[in-house]
């Protein structure tokens, strides 16, 4: 079942987080993984950001590269608007679109 859609600035599908965490690109290849903590990895299971409880998203080394709204809304550092993650994983599959995807 699939589930979590994440979508580009122009509304394109472009991944899906599925129920328990795989991150997975528009062909459906495992790209990465988001964790109940909000920690995310990629496909290697290197550690390659995380989320914060706000919405923040910051890379391995703790700088910001975006946010993610309530809505699903995903910004970029520069406040860009550059897509949308749907529920279940709104904030997991946000921190996807930041770290995995583009």
């Amino acid at each position: 079942m699939e589930m979590g859609t994440i979508r580009d600035a122009s509304g394109y599908r472009v991944g899906y987080v599925d129920p328990d965490g795989t991150v997975r690109d528009v062909n459906g290849y495992r790209i990465g993984y988001v964790e109940s903590d909000g920690t995310v990895r990629d496909a290697s299971g290197y550690r390659v950001g995380y989320f914060e409880p706000d919405g923040t998203v910051r890379d391995v080394n703790g700088y910001r590269v975006g946010s993610v709204e309530p809505d699903g809304t995903v910004r970029d550092a520069n406040g860009y608007r550059v897509g949308e993650a749907e529920p279940p994983h709104i904030y997991g599959g946000g921190a996807a679109l930041l770290l995995l995807i583009r």
